[in-house]
């Protein structure tokens, strides 16, 4: 199963995410899952022509991170895009997540825990999603 897991994004518990998200993701590709993680904030700027190929890759995309004792500078991660953009969605996160035959909320903070968020992204999106 082609299963994307949707970390990161922009709040205080960026890293939090992006360490729960990876262990999932790399759970999941255990399990013999086609599982990816993708940063709902970063996005992947240059992603390859096929985007079905990133499913293939053999780290899952998971970022080698480690819970620090302070939160991440919001602004320095907002400066880090490369594409600047003021959306809280990166670029292809859309378009990758459309691919999947399932896409697990493992975002933290303001971009995934209020409930009201991951029912609206579960029932108003064409993409089947899980919350955690």
């Amino acid at each position: 199963m082609k299963i994307v897991v949707l970390a990161g994004g922009i709040s205080t518990e960026r890293t939090v995410s992006l360490v729960s998200g990876t262990g999932v993701c790399q759970a999941l590709r255990r399990k013999g899952h086609q599982a990816i993680l993708v940063d709902m904030f970063m996005g992947l700027e240059n992603p390859p022509a096929d985007l079905n190929t990133l499913f293939d890759a053999p780290d899952g995309l998971c970022p080698d991170v480690k819970i620090e004792v302070q939160a991440p500078d919001l602004d320095v991660v907002r400066r880090s895009r490369p594409d600047q953009s003021p959306s809280r969605i990166g670029p292809h996160v859309l378009d990758i997540c459309r691919l999947a035959d399932i896409v697990f909320l493992g975002l933290h903070g303001q971009d995934g825990e209020p409930a009201s968020r991951q029912r609206w992204t579960c029932w108003a999106s064409p993409i089947p999603a899980r919350a955690t």
